[in-house]
């Protein structure tokens, strides 16, 4: 036992009613022993289920899923700091808790409102857009240009199904998106158009206190690229053990435009959680496949006149707004980072989702 929980334990028997003295310290020390080496039963749900439980920091299981079912935990008598954690959301649910010796005690941990976890992306400049002799270029990739970009904070994940339900749930988005079936809770939100992120983002900025906001195009390649200058962040090429999307039509090799046909590579028809594949150099996880993600720039054919700070580009074609990162219905070259499309502001589809920046007060 910590010695932190024995002065506890300590404190709390010298209020405990003693047995009166008669001379014989037998039952005394029976009775110390026995509370000394006594459990207690706790029964731990939470709202929402399925979340891993740690006691003083320590992993003890999962939530069940189903209400009616709880996490049994026995533990010695002492105080314990119990919490409830969803990292791809950023949920969490803490709450103190006394064990008492042969008890069985009902805890229910309530998680927090689900706001995305960021990471702080540096100040810097960098090359946007590909070079002219880049494999399976497109021409609105260029003129590459040179772009100063302010520090920020971008979305780790890419939004889930949970935080946007919670949106949801409290008034904030009015639609509730379809999943396909695959699953909702950690897998990325699909189904939105660019003016359901726009809901999503205000409601998260009234909740928070804070700004929040659709990364612009700049902003989102200075974030794949992660310091990197080849096609992926991975370098000249990527598998689908670093990213979702299908490798059923591999190129033969990287830097080559030619195709080879194979049946046997990996579609997996379908989004996966956040956080299933490994990050960038910066910690982003899905930069790369997984879902197209909106930004909040016009769309422009090219980068002539393009902003060279980092801020988004509000003139073009707004009907439209630029997508990117590939899907997982995408081929490998649609995932590389100044890979771009344009889509109508109201099309919505189960490839198409979005991430968030936290703006850095001033």
């Amino acid at each position: 036992m910590p010695i932190r929980h024995r002065a506890a334990l300590l404190l709390w028997l010298l209020w405990l009613p003693l047995p009166a003295f008669t001379g014989d310290l037998d039952p005394l020390i029976d009775q110390l022993k026995g509370l000394v080496g006594s459990k207690g039963r706790l029964e731990v749900s939470s709202t929402p289920g399925g979340v891993k439980v740690l006691v003083n920091g320590e992993w003890k299981g999962n939530t069940p899923t189903e209400p009616t079912r709880t996490l049994l935990l026995t533990l010695p008598v002492g105080p314990y700091r119990l919490e409830a954690v969803i990292e791809a959301t950023g949920q969490r649910g803490v709450q103190e808790v006394y064990v008492a010796a042969d008890s069985i005690q009902p805890v229910q941990l309530l998680l927090s409102a689900p706001v995305p976890a960021t990471v702080n992306i540096p100040a810097g400049s960098f090359l946007m857009g590909s070079p002219d002799d880049e494999p399976v270029r497109d021409g609105n990739e260029g003129p590459q240009h040179r772009v100063e970009v302010p520090g920020f904070a971008l979305g780790k994940y890419e939004v889930t199904f949970a935080q946007w339900d919670a949106c949801v749930a409290d008034g904030g988005c009015r639609r509730e998106p379809s999943d396909y079936r695959w699953g909702r809770d950690d897998r990325p939100v699909i189904d939105v158009d660019w003016h359901d992120a726009q809901e999503y983002v205000n409601w998260l900025s009234r909740t928070t206190g804070e700004t929040w906001r659709l990364p612009s195009e700049a902003e989102w390649e200075y974030a794949a690229r992660a310091g990197t200058t080849r096609p992926f962040s991975t370098g000249a090429c990527i598998d689908t053990t670093q990213a979702n999307y299908d490798g059923r039509n591999e190129h033969k090799e990287c830097g080559t435009t030619g195709f080879i046909s194979d049946s046997n590579g990996v579609h997996l028809e379908q989004t996966q959680p956040v956080g299933s594949y490994p990050a960038n150099p910066w910690g982003l996880h899905d930069m790369q496949g997984n879902v197209w993600e909106w930004t909040q720039d016009c769309w422009n054919d090219t980068y002539s006149s393009a902003p060279g700070d980092g801020r988004a580009w509000t003139s073009g074609d707004c009907r439209r707004r630029a997508l990117r990162g590939g899907s997982w219905d995408s081929d490998r070259w649609s995932l590389a980072a100044a890979r771009r499309v344009g889509k109508a502001t109201n099309i919505r589809r189960n490839d198409l989702g979005f991430r968030v920046v936290r703006t850095h007060p001033p």
